[in-house]
């Protein structure tokens, strides 16, 4: 397997290199040559990370119906990108957030402050995707985990060095192939083995069939969902098809995905290669169809492999021989450690019920060795309650092509798109980075002299790119706890600095520089706060303003923003006339770009 994912790498490589940047314009915005159809695969590969991939199904069928605010989060927040931001940055010709922002606040600071949001943003995300890339590398390979994120360091960093813009979109559209296959494929078979219907996003609405459903629903007629909430009443689990959030709560984490999302940079930056207004639009409804299309199937994956996990493993005998012993593919991910089982009462079975973990920690197994009903042997300590399993999350991908029998190579195509749903996030984060410093602020600084140009510019990137990449080597390979416990709130950043400002900045013509700032530091401040304080600092449940959780903070940020930005921007001088004229012109659907690529107008304005 392991020769398979280096050549497939090298592949990534080969295109990269193939569509290599020859002009400052290639590298930057792939010189705006792109289709709506190529833009949306390449952004839906971007999109959808390695922890998506792998852990959206599985935390579907932990948390139940409280998962749906992610779904209804990151999606919609398209449907604000395609409507608010993405053909007005579009239109002004920008080639990044930062340079849209300070062209309309005609403002260097507006810009290096946006500059700095969107590089703040980036680097808490980079990370957690190389470690994505290292979990699959080292579970079904011979790689330890820091030689798969050194190994797949150095395939972002060549693509994204190769040809940035260019070469990331062509690597793009085979990586959104990869993850969309290695997800729907085995999804498919599920559901016909589970409910006898081939399309996930229906199977799991309607009633047990096929093979498998049929045994767990032992001769009735019965509702997939009934079923899995009476499994989950009768062996003690909380209940999967009602809330245990409180509605505020999840308002504010839904707005603040669809805000932060909205605005995300690395996913707006890849709509500079439209080649118009138009185009934009369309690669925008484009991307919102193709993401979709994998998160309407992460609920039927969460709630059919939760049936199947209950209805097949619990009580079940763990020894072989009977034919209701548990599934081969439980003991096949007992052997990559994703699933454990520890004999608390000796009966030889499996009990898997909802009155707490099985043990402390995750598993650490005793080598090789086996118990009496061949389980592997565990040293972690029993914690006290009758449930004997341990059971990862990302399991519920990968063992799908195992439940329903499938050929090896759907497995093996499962493991390819998890490795291209990480590498297309981490190469975009990465040239997203690299853009707003070496395009944004480098290129503020040196405007006027114009010194940085054509192919130095180029390498001006490659060098800032190899910069951010041994930074997302290290603190993947030797992560802080901080980081990694924001990475999932990188969402309530962008929402509460960078949404704010692009929204005014299209529809009210008043918002000037003075209020965008104020707004951009305040929101910042407010979230990152709030967030710092229930997570590092101490603070408790109990104390959560109004109950809004810390993951639901950043959307309080963004309206302390748009506050603070209309208070300053109505106390202070209006903007000027050319600002005016600015916001008139990116409104007009079909004109030609105001800014070209190689225009720095900003400091000439400035």
């Amino acid at each position: 397997m392991l020769e398979a994912i280096l050549a497939l790498f090298g592949a990534f490589v080969l295109i990269a290199v193939w569509a290599r940047a020859k002009t400052e314009d290639d590298f930057y915005s792939g010189s705006r040559s792109f289709s709506p159809l190529a833009i949306a695969l390449a952004t839906s590969a971007a999109w959808i990370s390695a922890a998506s991939f792998m852990s959206m199904a599985g935390l579907l069928s932990f948390v139940g119906q409280d998962g749906a605010m992610y779904l209804m989060g990151w999606t919609g927040g398209f449907v604000l990108m395609a409507t608010l931001i993405v053909p007005y940055l579009r239109s002004a010709g920008s080639i990044t957030l930062p340079t849209f922002l300070g062209e309309r606040y005609a403002s260097v600071s507006v810009r290096v402050l946006a500059a700095v949001c969107v590089i703040i943003v980036a680097l808490i995300y980079l990370p957690g995707q190389m470690r994505g890339i290292g979990v699959v590398l080292s579970r079904f390979t011979d790689l330890s985990r820091t030689s798969g994120i050194l190994v797949g360091s150095v395939v972002v960093f060549a693509c994204v060095a190769a040809g940035g813009m260019r070469s990331t979109t062509y690597t793009g559209i085979i990586q959104y192939a990869l993850l969309l296959f290695g997800y729907l494929v085995p999804a498919i078979f599920l559901s016909l083995l589970l409910t006898a219907n081939p399309i996930p996003q229906l199977g799991w609405i309607g009633t047990l069939g096929g093979s498998v459903g049929a045994q767990i629903a032992e001769g009735e007629t019965v509702a997939v969902l009934h079923k899995l909430e009476s499994l989950h009443q009768e062996l003690g689990f909380a209940s999967f098809t009602s809330g245990r959030k409180k509605t505020l709560d999840v308002v504010f984490i839904t707005l603040t995905l669809m805000a932060g999302s909205a605005a995300m940079p690395h996913v707006v930056h890849r709509f500079v290669a439209a080649r118009s207004m138009r185009d934009a639009r369309r690669a925008v409804a484009w991307t919102t169809l193709f993401v979709a299309l994998l998160y309407t199937t992460a609920p039927a994956i969460a709630v059919l492999s939760r049936v199947n996990l209950i209805g097949s493993v619990n009580s079940a005998p763990y020894a072989s021989g009977s034919a209701d012993s548990v599934p081969k593919w439980f003991k096949t991910y007992e052997d990559l450690g994703l699933v454990a089982w520890l004999d608390k009462n000796g009966d030889g079975r499996v009990q898997y019920v909802g009155d707490g973990a099985a043990f402390r920690g995750r598993p650490r197994f005793f080598g090789e060795l086996r118990g009496k009903s061949g389980e592997r042997l565990l040293l972690n300590d029993p914690y006290p309650s009758r449930n004997e399993v341990y059971y990862d999350r990302d399991t519920a991908v990968f063992a799908m092509s195992q439940i329903a029998s499938l050929p090896s190579w759907v497995f093996y195509l499962a493991i390819a798109g998890a490795l291209a749903a990480g590498l297309s996030t981490a190469a975009a984060l990465l040239l997203v980075t690299t853009t707003s410093i070496s395009y944004d602020i480098m290129g503020v600084f040196d405007a006027k002299a114009r010194r940085i140009k054509g192919r130095t510019a180029i390498n001006v990137a490659r060098v800032m790119a190899c910069v951010v990449a041994v930074w997302m080597s290290f603190f993947a390979v030797y992560p802080i706890p901080v980081l990694a416990q924001v990475v999932a709130l990188s969402f309530g950043i962008s929402a509460s600095t960078l949404f704010p400002p692009l929204v005014l900045g299209v529809v009210w013509k008043r918002a000037n520089a003075a209020g965008t700032i104020a707004g951009m530091a305040v929101g910042f401040a407010t979230a990152v706060t709030y967030i710092a304080y229930f997570k590092f600092y101490g603070g408790t449940r109990d104390q959560w303003w109004f109950g809004i959780s810390p993951e639901g903070f950043g959307a309080v940020g963004m309206i302390v923003n748009l506050a603070f930005a209309v208070v300053v921007s109505m106390v202070v001088h209006r903007p000027q006339a050319s600002t005016d004229a600015f916001v008139d012109a990116i409104r007009v659907p079909g004109r030609e770009p105001l800014v070209m690529p190689d225009e720095r107008s900003i400091a000439l304005r400035s």
